[in-house]
């Protein structure tokens, strides 16, 4: 292994360790040597790829404390063995654990430490978009950025210790960590980096921990902390601590059973109830198809809304399964044992069955309670035993009708695997998460309390890290806001994402079309500094009649209320869509560019000059008369998987790199005219070769 130390012998003398988080893996199979221990750290929550909970005691899954390791080649050939060690274990990396690494501190002047946070206060922002880290880590349990009065007190301490003690808070672990926490110099004598994500590619780990050596030694080494007010962009970051950003490792996609990103991300997420405008979207969508495979039923809402030709479900709840076969008129009694036998029906009503099951799901809850309101409500169930029961037939009656009436196969114990692999082209699968405690705890009862086995069967274990969802149209269902994938639908804290299904406001079918009145510019258009670079406002019919008429690649544009057609002298080449923002993270004086585009043309870079020109004070002119207000700052973004967009890069400066994503933002008007802005896009790409 080649290895280069760019440091002062100070710095690259230091010894350094990792906090290694992994799902999946036996622990069976990944021998500890000598100075490495397993993390029995119960404020830890994780989770296997199959939403099991990873514990201490447990075999699969866990955290992995490495011994204090020099940067030379046979300790990081050591480190690298054992990830690979970990690796051939079955181990899967998480969206939401990393491998952390420390840097052993210690021994430095406590100006030196007090440096590094000062550093990591500025570099905050750049520093967690280069290694990508995630938006549902920046709470304040996770891995906060410092504020300022943090800062401030920390550059007031006179000893480690009394720094330390500026951490201190009421929570259960007793104190605050930022990205760079520097709580642990009081117990091992090191810096911990809490945002590095995790990779199976030993060059991507190398990259973060010559990054912790790198970031010590600026701060060693630079003792004037105003410096540290220039290095609050990526590209600066990226130069001064020697990153290479394409070894950086870069965030996990969420599995499909992510909690809400707002929660602790380590715990599952649940089934959630869907709103009326939710399960009108699915149904509208989903009988696009053939077949709808639906995984984990809720209480059978989606399926009561769909209509396609057949539906099948995918179900480990033995509660739901009973449901189906009750409707299907194969259970017709249901004998409960002594405790709940004054529950026990005979009927060929299929509602009446039903509305036992969920009798019995209502009054088990309250039986056992010492809590006087879960009494009384049991004493209320006992006395008036039939009118609850005539009240829960009437009620499920209609969605006894309702489900009877349509062609529904229910494969009990069956799971998003089994889903996929019976998908057809045609078909579709809405997925939503298997994980409901109550439903889970009905299913038990039932079990434990009816006479009769009417087919129960052991839960299966799904490890999602197999699945890919890809193979297969889908939908599916989440409360976490950032999967990944692409997102369809949001209704509050709740979110759909598919690969076949478009936007439910950003379909041009449902508006109208209205021809353009002026002409496009011609292939053989020669541009010059004489050239008029110019705008005028457009109706969203006529942006999507130039999208269908005159571009190649079919854009899905959503609606806007500001739209403009752009021109070289008198002819039209390109387009843009402004809207309001919904959050005010640009600040208030803010405003979104929703989308930009230009025709097919061989001048090249016409979409780098359009953008310019939404970038001139004209156009700013034109943005504060629309919005009503002074207009600071344009922010737009852009799907791509790649670090940078090349057409923004240059003109709009980087803002955050998130999940297939980029977003942009630049100062209204920072320009000049247009007259200006054309002779200099000419001046610098008019000799550049015309596209064949």
């Amino acid at each position: 292994m080649n290895i280069d130390k760019p440091w002062i012998d100070y710095i690259a003398k230091r010894t350094f360790g990792m906090e290694l988080e992994f799902a999946d893996g036996d622990k069976q199979l990944i021998p500890l040597s000598s100075g490495y221990k397993w993390t029995d750290n119960k404020l830890t929550m994780m989770n296997n790829s199959d939403g099991s909970a990873v514990t201490h005691h447990g075999q699969f899954g866990g955290e992995i404390n490495t011994r204090p390791y020099h940067y030379c080649a046979e300790d990081l050939q050591e480190l690298k063995d054992f990830i690979q060690t970990m690796k051939d274990a079955g181990s899967y990396l998480m969206w939401n654990e990393g491998f952390d690494a420390h840097l052993y501190i210690k021994d430095m002047d406590l100006d030196v430490i007090k440096r590094m946070f000062v550093l990591s206060y500025y570099t905050a922002y750049p520093i967690k978009r280069i290694f990508d880290i995630a938006e549902w880590w920046e709470t304040k349990y996770l891995v906060p950025s410092p504020p300022w009065d943090v800062v401030r007190r920390v550059l007031e301490a006179d000893n480690i210790d009394n720094l330390l003690k500026i951490f201190s808070n009421g929570s259960d672990r007793g104190h605050i960590r930022y990205w760079l926490n520097l709580c642990s110099i009081g117990k091992i004598g090191t810096a911990e980096f809490r945002i590095f994500n995790s990779s199976w590619d030993f060059d991507k780990i190398l990259e973060t921990i010559k990054f912790m050596y790198s970031f010590v030694e600026y701060a060693y080494l630079h003792e004037d902390m105003e410096e540290y007010k220039q290095l609050t962009t990526i590209d600066k970051c990226l130069e001064v601590f020697n990153i290479d950003y394409s070894k950086v490792p870069q965030r996990h996609k969420p599995l499909l059973w992510a909690a809400e990103h707002s929660d602790n991300v380590t715990v599952v997420g649940s089934m959630f109830k869907k709103s009326n405008r939710m399960l009108s979207f699915i149904k509208k969508e989903a009988s696009k198809f053939d077949v709808a495979h639906v995984v984990n039923s809720y209480y059978m809402d989606i399926e009561q809304v769909l209509t396609n030709r057949e539906i099948k479900v995918y179900t480990k709840e033995y509660f739901i399964y009973m449901m189906y076969k009750a409707i299907k008129g194969e259970i017709q009694e249901l004998r409960f044992n002594e405790e709940y036998k004054f529950l026990s029906i005979k009927s060929e009503n299929p509602a009446e069955i039903i509305a036992t099951i969920h009798l019995f799901n209502a009054i088990k809850k309250h039986k056992n309670s010492q809590d006087i309101y879960h009494k009384s409500l049991y004493d209320d169930f006992m006395a008036k035993l039939e009118h609850y029961h005539k009240k829960y037939t009437e009620r499920y009656q209609n969605i006894v009708d309702n489900l009877k009436s349509k062609s529904i196969e229910v494969l009990y114990c069956a799971d998003i695997s089994d889903a996929i692999l019976n998908c057809k082209e045609d078909d579709i699968l809405i997925y939503q998460n298997e994980f409901h405690s109550g439903m889970k705890a009905t299913s038990n009862a039932l079990q434990r309390f009816l006479m009769d086995d009417l087919g129960w069967q052991e839960r299966i274990k799904t490890k999602y890290a197999e699945i890919d969802e890809e193979q297969v149209n889908y939908m599916a269902l989440s409360q976490h806001g950032f999967m990944g994938r692409r997102e369809v639908f949001k209704d509050q804290r709740t979110y759909i994402w598919s690969n076949v299904v478009e936007s439910g406001d950003s379909s041009f079918k449902r508006r109208t079309i209205i021809p353009l009145k002026y002409k496009r510019l011609p292939d053989d258009y020669m541009l010059t500094d004489k050239s008029k670079l110019r705008f005028v406002r457009a109706s969203m019919a006529e942006i999507d009649y130039l999208r269908m008429i005159y571009l190649k690649k079919g854009i899905i544009l959503g609606s806007a209320p500001f739209c403009y057609l752009w021109f070289l002298d008198d002819y039209v080449f390109g387009a843009c869509m402004f809207d309001f923002l919904k959050v005010s993270k640009y600040g208030m004086d803010a405003v979104l560019m929703k989308s930009d585009f230009v025709i097919d043309h061989p001048l090249p870079k016409l979409s780098r000059l359009l953008i310019m020109g939404v970038l001139s004070s004209e156009f700013k002119d034109e943005l504060d008369i629309r919005y009503k207000h002074e207009c600071g700052v344009i922010a737009t973004s852009v799907f791509t998987d790649k670090p940078v967009s090349m057409k923004y890069r240059g003109v709009f400066k980087l803002h955050e790199r998130c999940v297939g994503k980029l977003h942009y933002i630049q100062d209204a008007g920072i320009r000049g005219n247009l007259d200006d802005i054309l002779k200099d896009f000419v001046k610098k790409y008019g000799d550049e070769p015309r596209k064949e």
